[in-house]
């Protein structure tokens, strides 16, 4: 029942935040959990927080207990202020939640097994080098930046002009 409430909460945030005009300020009321998977620090990324890092600050601003409820909530809960940063990368905002997304998809592999789908083995040796990622790595560890540079990337690298200037 928790895995089908986060899939949805995640869905509905997809939604949102990978609109054409995402939303200036979210305040949204998450389990303590959800929260400190979005906010997590940058070399211990989740799904949503590789994502949502690049367009917003966040902050708890407020703690709930649980007799704020009535009935009283079974699971702590927070509120989680959300806004959009100042500078926010101009790119397909769902191309790229589904770059990250299909990056995290295959769980127990480093980083350069889940990239082979993007980039060929030189071109990942020539970008790690050059954005000092670790290909053994999992995605968890990659920053927020990292993660705007490899689909800007990704994107160039489809035009076949580019990727003759690389190699």
């Amino acid at each position: 029942m928790q895995k089908r409430l986060f899939m949805l909460l995640k869905n509905i945030l997809e939604k949102i935040i990978t609109a054409e005009n995402i939303p200036e300020v979210l305040c949204l009321i998450l389990q303590s959990e959800v929260s400190e998977k979005i906010c997590r620090a940058e070399n211990e990324h989740t799904l949503l927080s590789a994502y949502i890092q690049n367009f917003y600050q966040l902050k708890v601003i407020n703690n709930f207990q649980r007799s704020d409820y009535q009935p009283p909530a079974h699971v702590d809960t927070v509120a989680l202020l959300m806004e959009a940063k100042k500078e926010i990368p101009v790119i397909d905002k769902a191309e790229f939640f589904r770059f990250i997304s299909t990056t995290f998809d295959s769980p127990g592999q480093p980083l350069k097994s889940r990239l082979k789908k993007h980039f060929t083995y030189i071109q990942l040796k020539k970008i790690a080098s050059n954005l000092k990622i670790n290909l053994e790595a999992s995605p968890h560890t990659i920053s927020s930046k990292q993660w705007i540079s490899l689909f800007g990337l990704k994107n160039k690298l489809n035009n076949r002009f580019f990727l003759k200037k690389l190699l």
